[in-house]
């Protein structure tokens, strides 16, 4: 009875004299404590972490932390981890000097989201995150695009023009139909050339209108345009006319 009437007394006087909390997540965390009844001591033990941490988070102190740490709090202090995450502060770094570093950050920042959470989406480790805001490229592959779009949740229209550095200038109309489409699909060369059965350098070829006699076949332009979510009619039409050949021979002298 003495040790039930303790523990009541005890819990009665949690949270009397803590200093008033600088943050909006130590704010939260502290009331979600104090109406389960928890020390600071009880919540470090929960998500491993010192009591002089717990301390510092309430203060406002301790700002940056870890998806981990934020999904151990969570737990321990029965709530949601998105919510933990939108209160938390994003830890500051350099801003990015090339566009695909800032594409990214921004992408991050707007969700919300630390690196480790975004190379979480992404299906990459935490590292590529990193470099991806340091890259010092101003284009980036077609699968890390790809990535992009489905973790980061980034509009292809913004990505699409990050891909494809290696791409030759072409004069042909059909040529650049084809490429802008294979562009905004986040599709490689190989990787379009294996939808319809060619090669890398035959997909290249035809982009650049180097080969007339591949434009001018119906089937395989059928087959781009299903690959691409083109119109065939569409590529059919801008196909290259057939040059005539010269039946007059030469006056012999």
């Amino acid at each position: 009875m003495r040790i039930a009437r303790h523990r009541t007394a005890v819990k009665s006087k949690i949270g009397v004299n803590t200093k008033p909390s600088c943050g909006q997540l130590g704010a939260f965390l502290r009331e979600r404590r104090l109406s389960l009844g928890l020390t600071q001591r009880e919540v470090g033990k929960g998500a491993g972490l010192s009591h002089s941490v717990c301390s510092e988070i309430e203060l406002g102190r301790k700002r940056w932390l870890r998806d981990s740490q934020l999904e151990k709090l969570a737990e321990v202090l029965e709530c949601d981890t998105a919510q933990l995450r939108a209160l938390a502060a994003l830890k500051k770094y350099r801003q990015p000097k090339d566009r695909v570093g800032r594409l990214v950050r921004r992408a991050r920042e707007s969700e919300r989201l630390s690196r480790d959470a975004l190379a979480m989406r992404m299906g990459v480790g935490g590292s590529a995150v990193a470099k991806l805001e340091r890259c010092p490229s101003r284009y980036t592959h077609y699968r890390v695009a790809r990535q992009l779009v489905h973790g980061a949740d980034i509009a292809p229209e913004a990505v699409a023009p990050l891909v494809g550095s290696n791409c030759k200038p072409t004069d042909s109309i059909l040529g650049r139909v084809i490429r802008d489409a294979r562009r905004k699909k986040l599709l490689s060369g190989q990787e379009l050339g294996n939808l319809v059965g060619v090669s890398r350098q035959q997909i290249s070829h035809i982009e650049r209108g180097k080969i007339g006699l591949m434009l001018r076949n119906e089937k395989l332009l059928r087959q781009i345009a299903k690959a691409l979510d083109l119109s065939p009619d569409l590529l059919v039409s801008l196909r290259p006319e057939r040059k005539q050949r010269c039946t007059t021979r030469p006056r012999s002298r």
